[in-house]
């Protein structure tokens, strides 16, 4: 990717992100509760590991199809290959779909999606996509 492209995202995140009226409960956000801060070895990762890690589903499918990263409470951020479409769901909260874990799970629909215009299908040049969910996230120990 070319700085061009990376300077107006990056502006844009710190923009959504800076809108937020409690800037200040970010203190933790991006920190993983895990001491080792990753997986090692297949080793699955425990509810509230990775927090800012979403889940891409279509409609009428319990099957993910790609993942995402939340970025402020509204907005996530992934690759334009995954070809999500508005009314497609997102799930925060979960580290293993095949387990119930209470409430700890938030589902959502995609409001809005935009695609880098540049976006190419062929060589994946400038493959990302901003998507904005239909209602805010509520921050928890797993969102």
């Amino acid at each position: 990717m070319n700085f061009l492209f990376v300077a107006p995202i990056i502006c844009l995140i710190l923009k959504i992100t800076a809108a937020e009226q409690y800037f200040n409960d970010f203190k933790i956000c991006g920190k993983s509760i895990s001491k080792l801060g990753r997986i090692i070895g297949n080793e699955e990762a425990k509810p509230g590991d990775f927090p800012w890690q979403a889940v891409l589903r279509r409609r009428n499918s319990e099957m993910p199809y790609c993942g995402a990263t939340l970025i402020s409470n509204q907005w996530l951020i992934t690759a334009a290959h995954c070809n999500v479409a508005v009314g497609h769901y997102v799930v925060l909260g979960a580290n293993n779909l095949r387990q119930s874990y209470g409430g700890k799970r938030q589902y959502f629909r995609v409001k809005f999606i935009k695609s880098h215009p540049n976006y190419n299908k062929k060589y994946h040049d400038y493959d990302i996509v901003l998507i904005e969910l239909d209602r805010p996230a509520i921050y928890t120990n797993y969102v």
